[in-house]
């Protein structure tokens, strides 16, 4: 095989095989873990990624009463959530170079006590600007977290169905742990106050670093050579990470922008980091390609882009999270605003998709191998989008179980399914030596959907709303209106993820099968 110590070492068949579960044998043994321990190390992984979509989750049912307690203004009201997508997405990519030449497990505690800090500091924060910034920098800890949980777990659990079913719990671990958040959030604020789920979750997150110390695998047997200064300096393509990282910040910043309620599209503020954003793009492609050819480091070769199924793949991620974290804030407000319910009331209606997200990730990981990834995509896709479907044509006066209630059955079978499909491809299309940064492209297209969902669909939802002919824009019929349009647009991107999985991944083999 190719030199392994660079991108530029590789020839592109070494990247990418047409059958993937027909991968090259790496040219240094592996050393994964036991059984018995594998499965704590899973555990402990898929915690990590609970608890901090969880914090998120307590932050979207409780932002109303924060609100007011810790004097932010209603324009500003979407900051607290949207500043920690725009920090994490646009430093993951960073994170898991890094991660890569230092070791996925120092990044990993390191970032998992950051998190805990900071997640009890907004428990703590007084003031709408502390709330803000602590999360700005919970962001950029969950960054550390989220693509070297991708490493350590390909580099802890064989390929097969051990680690299916461990991608799976992955998997299900972010938005399992975004709707228990949902649903505690409206039980504290109804009890004992919503600080005290910021707590809960700050002391389990402390408690996973000792934990991690003793069961993740030393960085020294999993790194293709010694963590050291100079590896830091010339084996990451610096400048490369820092074109992408400034490309996804002015652009989560314009999206974030877009959702502001005070600023229009054609708003500076909107317009220039959108600008920015557009003309880093085309930059960072050439950049890719000028480095590869003087055998520089190489970020993410453009090789990779041309392939149908990697492109797909990143495509699709994009267009199903941006429906779930539309879907599931849409929903809850579509409960509590059109519906009357009060936050304890809409989170238990949410309960269903958590069943049905644990039972389809759980079975997904189980069977993974045995089907191609175009049917089990497409498929999950199809029935997924039934969910916007059913809430764009609900009457708010039928009964939760005429259309809400199936509504979030169908809900998380998208994403659940795509989570295991899509780090399973992703990873074993990059080389072993770079699985950090396998996971951070994933989780970089998921947190990049989640912010181009909730602005475009967000202004979609607006400007119906604004344009309704009901007198009062904040009462339940004109902002069923915005709502209802919401719902029809997420159908739509469910509807262009099914396009686009039937044109990227028909030559798709099956993935996770077990390598001899």
């Amino acid at each position: 095989m190719a030199n392994t110590n660079q991108h530029p070492g590789y020839r592109l068949d070494d990247l990418i095989t047409p059958d993937i579960s027909e991968s090259p044998t790496p040219d240094r043994e592996r050393i994964y873990a036991p059984a018995f321990k594998g499965a704590f190390i899973v555990a402990l992984l898929s915690t990590s990624g609970f608890l901090s979509s969880m914090s998120t989750g307590l932050l979207t049912t409780s932002i109303p009463r924060m609100s007011v307690e810790l004097s932010v203004r209603p324009q500003e009201s979407y900051w607290p959530t949207s500043v920690y997508g725009l920090t994490s997405g646009a430093c993951l990519l960073l994170a898991g170079a890094i991660a890569d030449v230092v070791g996925s497990k120092r990044i990993f505690l390191a970032g998992s006590f950051l998190m805990a800090v900071f997640v009890l500091a907004s428990g703590l924060a007084n003031a709408g600007n502390q709330l803000v910034g602590f999360r700005a920098l919970q962001g950029i800890a969950n960054a550390m977290c989220l693509p070297t949980t991708v490493s350590l777990l390909t580099g802890s659990v064989p390929p097969g169905r051990r680690r299916n079913i461990g991608v799976g719990c992955a998997g299900l671990a972010q938005p399992l742990g975004f709707s228990v958040g949902l649903v505690m959030g409206g039980v504290f604020m109804e009890t004992v106050g919503w600080r005290v789920g910021w707590y809960i979750v700050s002391g389990i997150l402390f408690f996973i670093v000792p934990a991690g110390a003793y069961l993740l695998p030393s960085d020294d047997l999993t790194l293709a050579e010694p963590a050291s200064w100079k590896a830091l300096r010339t084996k990451i393509d610096w400048v490369g990470v820092g074109i992408a990282c400034s490309c996804l910040a002015t652009l989560a910043l314009g999206l974030l922008q877009i959702s502001a309620s005070e600023s229009s599209p054609g708003n500076p503020s909107v317009v220039a980091p959108l600008a920015i954003s557009g003309a880093l793009m085309p930059t960072f492609v050439y950049w890719m390609g000028y480095a590869q050819r003087r055998g520089w480091p190489v970020l993410i070769p453009n090789e990779l882009w041309r392939q149908l199924p990697f492109t797909g793949i990143c495509v699709i991620v994009l267009l199903s999270y941006a429906v779930l974290n539309t879907l599931e804030l849409f929903t809850t407000l579509f409960f509590q605003n059109v519906q009357a319910l009060d936050a304890l009331q809409s989170s238990l209606r949410l309960l269903p998709s958590v069943i049905v997200g644990m039972i389809c990730n759980i079975c997904t990981g189980t069977f993974i191998h045995r089907i191609r990834p175009l049917y089990l995509v497409l498929g999950s896709s199809v029935l997924c989008a039934g969910a916007p479907l059913l809430m764009a044509i609900i009457d708010p006066a039928w009964p939760y179980w005429y259309a809400a209630f199936p509504a979030q059955l169908l809900l998380p079978l998208s994403v659940d399914v795509l989570f295991c499909v899509g780090v399973l491809v992703t990873s074993e299309m990059f080389p072993e030596n770079t699985q950090a940064l396998a996971g951070a492209v994933f989780n970089t297209c998921s947190q990049m959907g989640s912010a181009i969902g909730l602005a475009v669909l967000g202004v979609i939802a607006d400007r119906v709303t604004e344009g309704s002919h009901y007198e009062d824009k904040a009462g339940p019929e004109a902002l069923g209106k915005g709502y209802s349009a919401g719902f029809w647009a997420c159908f739509a991107f469910m509807v262009c993820t099914c396009v686009v999985a039937v044109a990227s991944m028909r030559t798709l083999k099956k993935v996770g099968v077990k390598q001899d």
